[in-house]
């Protein structure tokens, strides 16, 4: 858990080079700014904040504290993984003889970085565990599905419904709420267990609920693939800390049954489902406690076994223990073992992972210098990259590279045609710059386009077809396209400027892109020269001549707030993209009024149309539809239907 101690080093730090520490990074400050999402830049985290749900894990580590002040104290960064020198840049990974090799390295690397490998056993925060039950308590007056079996199976085929919106066709990723077309699957922040409502016609009623002890003690994210329930959970119950998985069956989802676990050491950084295959990758921060500490381990079903040393290697000049591990489980098998479990670690931590059908991509934030006044004027950070091959359900890694800056998010990466492209912000003579980078399949660059946009940072990436589409803000709303056509001479073909800025992009026919993010404004003092957020903004432009795109249309809603701003699987596409939603949080400062609810809008003709606010009791988590319905998950478990208009 954090303590006070943590900050006052960060003021000790700050004083001693002779700088008066901001206020903003006050202990209580930083408490509270660990509802934030990480990696938000200095200025996004000066403005309003965005109302989020309070979703987080019983223990926190310093680390994750540094993380939200965009590596000010690197020091503090402990999950990052740190390099040096042209041993970072070689690309090649280190392997270990033995297990004290091994130990010796993470021993040695400690010392050097002063370091302090401790236990979070007496820190950790013990949940609940609910036993696993089935109700049958109204969330609304909803009418019995019929079942010419009295069960799930030969039940009438499932009305068409919505998926999790996800970066890569093909690649499902995990969410908070899930639908079948028949049954509402969500996890429950109130009671941390998994509901199961059956819907229709724009009522649901639960069935059914997976208590937390047979979901670890903290759920995380889940997934529906056929007739399986895949729960990811957080599970402080085993020595050190773990995420597990657990399968069940849902041939009848009334009656989930729990058919295997499987764990790995450390906290979940994603996931991702590509056919029968399930990807995790964790982050295991290395405790002392007993030698075992050192190595991760995993569990099948409730049998522990560390993972042999031929499957754990280190990145090139890391520094910092902490391991990124990644499993690849077969859903589709009936039992948890070595053979349907493909599991390897590198020492290294990671912050984002890109993935497609064949190939996952880990990256690490990288912190050089070692003074605190170098980096406010010139930080040395990069960002270590590691292609890890994921075909068919075997992990192996690939290669590795450095390039110059940090990532913003999974979306700033992609992989097509053999060629690997990542978009950067970096940092020079004090001023923000960008790189794009791209790298054939062995990780050695073969273009880049270098520091465009300066005095900007990325906000929004998104790669379509030979195109990057790249966002960043300062106090505009830059969108550059950059033709990647020629992998070896990636060249801005356009660019266009509009108020505030996005933080997704989304495809929106072949001419248009939508743009979601947030409206701005000025602050009245004139002795700071910054704007805040002030609402949601929509942007829509046409891309039809790349040389000279144009803003088609926007649509600006003051005192509106949306967890899409930061999260992408907020986002809610209706059938053929015939409509777009959102959650919403809306105030006004003249009525003092709250609302809450979810947006609904349409791209037609090259314009923004039929905005219209379905209103919710509830703070919507996520919006989904079956059918002609809307259906608004609250973070009350409550869920509340809408016929689209």
């Amino acid at each position: 858990m954090i303590d006070n101690k943590d900050f006052d080093f960060v003021k000790e730090k700050f004083d001693g080079d002779g700088i008066e520490t901001p206020e903003k990074l006050s202990a209580d400050n930083m408490m509270k700014m660990l509802g934030e999402q990480p990696g938000q830049t200095v200025s996004q985290r000066a403005q309003k904040p965005i109302r989020k749900r309070p979703w987080f894990r019983p223990v926190v580590a310093a680390a994750a504290c540094a993380a939200l002040v965009v590596g000010l104290v690197p020091l503090m960064n402990f999950n990052l993984g740190s390099q040096q020198g042209s041993d970072a840049a070689s690309g090649e990974l280190q392997y270990f003889s033995n297990y004290d090799e091994l130990t010796s390295k993470i021993k040695a690397m400690s010392e050097e970085n002063g370091h302090i490998l401790y236990s979070n056993k007496e820190d950790s925060v013990a949940l609940g565990n609910g036993d696993a039950v089935t109700e049958t308590e109204d969330m609304a007056e909803a009418p019995a599905v019929t079942s010419e079996a009295g069960n799930a199976v030969g039940q009438k085929r499932p009305e068409s419904h919505s998926e999790t919106y996800t970066q890569v066709e093909g690649v499902d990723e995990a969410d908070i709420v899930k639908t079948d077309g028949k049954y509402i699957y969500f996890s429950s922040y109130e009671e941390n267990q998994i509901i199961i409502a059956r819907a229709a016609k724009g009522k649901a009623k639960r069935v059914a609920a997976i208590g937390s002890n047979k979901i670890g003690s903290y759920v995380e994210d889940m997934y529906v693939s056929g007739n399986k329930l895949i729960v990811i959970g957080y599970d402080n119950e085993k020595e050190d800390e773990f995420t597990t998985v657990t399968v069940f069956d849902i041939t009848d989802p009334e009656k989930p049954n729990m058919l295997r676990t499987y764990s790995q050491s450390g906290s979940l950084l994603s996931s991702r489902l590509i056919g029968s295959n399930l990807c995790l990758v964790t982050n295991d921060y290395i405790y002392v406690r007993t030698p075992s500490g050192f190595i991760p381990r995993v569990y099948y079903n409730d049998e522990m076994q560390q993972l042999p040393i031929g499957d754990i290697c280190c990145f090139p000049g890391c520094t910092q223990p902490a391991y990124t591990v990644v499993g690849c489980m077969d859903i589709s098998s009936e039992k948890s073992s070595q053979d349907t479990i493909k599991t390897k670690a590198v020492l290294g931590g990671s912050s984002e992972i890109y993935c497609n059908n064949e190939n996952l991509y880990i990256t690490g934030t990288v912190f050089n210098n070692s003074g605190y006044g170098d980096y406010w004027n010139n930080a040395d950070i990069q960002t270590n990259i590691l292609k890890v091959s994921i075909k068919n359900g075997n992990v192996k890694y690939k290669k590795c590279a450095l390039v110059q800056g940090t990532v913003n998010n999974q979306f700033s990466m992609d992989e097509s045609g053999g060629y690997f492209k990542v978009a950067v912000t970096d940092s020079a003579d004090g001023q923000d710059t960008n790189n794009l980078y791209i790298m054939d399949e062995n990780m050695k660059e073969v273009g880049c386009v270098r520091n465009f946009a300066r005095g900007e940072h990325i906000e929004a990436v998104r790669y379509i077809k030979d195109k990057a589409y790249v966002i960043t803000y300062e106090q505009v709303d830059p969108l550059f396209i950059i033709d990647l056509a020629d992998p070896t001479d990636p060249v801005i073909e356009g660019h266009v400027k509009i108020t505030g800025f996005s933080t997704l992009l989304v495809p929106a026919g072949e001419d248009h892109l939508l743009g979601l993010g947030f409206s701005t404004e000025e602050l009245e003092d004139p002795e700071i020269d910054m704007e805040a957020t002030d609402g949601v903004k929509f942007s829509l432009f046409d891309i039809t001549d790349p040389s000279n795109p144009t803003v088609a249309d926007a649509k600006a809603f003051r005192g509106m707030e949306s967890e899409v701003q930061y999260n992408h699987k907020a986002l809610l596409v209706g059938p053929n993209a015939s409509y777009y939603a959102i959650p919403f949080y809306e105030y006004s400062d003249d009525s003092d009024m709250e609302t809450n609810g979810i947006l609904t809008f349409k791209v037609q003709n090259g314009k923004l149309a039929g905005f219209h606010k379905y209103e919710t009791s509830g703070s919507v988590m996520r919006c989904i539809y079956i059918g002609d319905y809307i259906y608004g998950v609250c973070d009350d478990d409550s869920i509340e239907g809408f016929k689209a208009q």
